[in-house]
């Protein structure tokens, strides 16, 4: 049955020829019925991104266990709870705050034969590998306590990144500007497009031609005159470094134009860009010439 059990052997317990043993040995055996383990599932994530937190409360005991005070999990500092939609099959209360690192599971709370499960889905901002402890007699109930810690570890990489420019940013109405299409990952590894991107000019403006440039490994392509530019599935990003992609475009009038890429567009292996990225081209009608004579 659970409790502590302490085993003696007292002094002249051992009786030998050469004497006897002076001082008691003892021994404590702790059986206990509760046990805790946990995982996330995905262990890996982009920043920003969502894994979901599953913790399990086991209980191999014949009857139900109530816990004896508030069990907390604590997360590591670098992860946060995403909201306050817990789940699992635990019936207790659960609790945490949106943007916190603290997971509840209330005081007379009660643990199922079998064991019951917290679900909860947690985030990171920063990349980096974090795991996260539940330590020894944490979970603390009248059927005993966890006696061995439980650890899960999330890996949390950077989202790559692409921003945008026109050089020149200001032109007339019969000259060409070169956009640059500037991607970052500060991970470890090569990122690689999982999807072909696809760069959809502002209406009004299209590719001058099929001179394509820049520093990235991968395809580029597109036709002269029409308003969309691709970067194909598969181009690499090198690892903690920027790579460029440029196209030469014209536009039929003057005015401003606000070339877009929306957050989500940029598809990579290391995740999707978190972030809208805008470029404007100035274009004006008119223009100065000047000459002597004689």
């Amino acid at each position: 049955t659970i409790g502590s059990y302490t085993n003696i052997i007292p002094v002249n317990g051992l009786q030998t020829t050469a004497g006897n043993n002076g001082t008691a040995a003892t021994a404590t055996l702790t059986v206990s019925d509760i046990s805790v383990s946990k995982n996330f599932n995905p262990t890996q994530i982009a920043d920003q991104g969502t894994s979901v937190l599953t913790i399990n409360l086991n209980n191999t005991g014949t009857s139900a266990a109530t816990t004896l005070v508030n069990f907390v999990d604590a997360l590591p500092n670098g992860l946060t709870l995403l909201n306050n939609n817990f789940g699992g099959t635990c019936s207790g209360m659960k609790s945490g705050v949106v943007g916190g690192n603290t997971i509840t599971y209330a005081v007379g709370s009660t643990i199922p034969m079998g064991g019951c499960t917290i679900t909860a889905d947690v985030t990171g901002t920063l990349a980096g590998s974090y795991t996260n402890r539940i330590l020894v007699n944490t979970l603390q109930t009248n059927k005993g306590n966890n006696l061995s810690e439980a650890t899960a570890t999330l890996t949390v990489i950077a989202r790559p990144m692409v921003s945008k420019s026109f050089v020149p940013a200001a032109i007339s109405l019969d000259e060409t500007s070169a956009v640059t299409l500037t991607f970052s990952n500060t991970n470890a590894q090569v990122a690689t497009l999982t999807a072909t991107l696809t760069d959809i000019l502002p209406e009004g403006m299209v590719l001058a031609d099929t001179v394509f440039g820049g520093t990235c490994v991968g395809s580029v392509w597109g036709d002269s005159g029409d308003s969309r530019l691709f970067v194909g599935s598969g181009t690499q990003i090198p690892a903690n470094s920027t790579c460029t992609v440029t196209a030469n475009v014209k536009v039929a009038a003057s005015g401003n134009y606000t070339n877009t890429i929306t957050a989500g567009d940029l598809q990579t292996n290391k995740g999707n860009n978190a972030n809208n990225t805008v470029a404007i081209l100035n274009v004006s009608s008119l223009r100065i010439s000047k000459n002597f004579s004689p």
